[in-house]
């Protein structure tokens, strides 16, 4: 047990960072157990502008002037998230976001399969890919083989 109380006073030691954080999990603990009645009598008003700050506050908003110098694929995957984050909550804005990513990735990446063909001795024929061969790229294989 020494031990172990040893490494982690000397891991937050090297990091204060580390000190800090564990700091406001103890506060975030204590606050959800015994604080809930606090907070019940702040007005909802007065809490939502706090997020409304927060919002403000921590959004990068220098996203959109990247808009116009990214791939139009990535500019739309930070509009509709941005969207939906809105009108739902972050979670789901978040399973939409790479949902969508991924589905962009697959479409990209299914275009850029190169295949070409060698023969060898004795009628052997070679195939030689280049790019990556997954599910979205089947087709595009199976085609070339042709």
């Amino acid at each position: 047990m020494d031990e172990l109380n040893q490494r982690i006073n000397s891991s937050l030691k090297d990091n204060i960072l580390s000190g800090l954080t564990v700091g406001q999990g103890i506060a975030n603990v204590i606050c959800g157990l015994f604080g809930s009645s606090l907070i019940s009598i702040i007005p909802i008003s007065a809490l939502v502008g706090i997020m409304f700050i927060v919002v403000i506050s921590t959004f990068e908003w220098s996203a959109f002037g990247l808009l116009t110098r990214i791939p139009k694929s990535d500019a739309l995957i930070i509009i509709v998230v941005s969207v939906v984050t809105v009108f739902t909550n972050l979670a789901i804005s978040v399973a939409i976001g790479t949902i969508f990513s991924a589905l962009v990735f697959a479409w990209n990446k299914e275009k850029k399969i190169i295949a070409t063909t060698t023969f060898e001795e004795k009628g052997i024929k070679v195939y030689k890919l280049e790019g990556p061969l997954f599910f979205g790229a089947a087709k595009d294989f199976s085609d070339s083989l042709e």
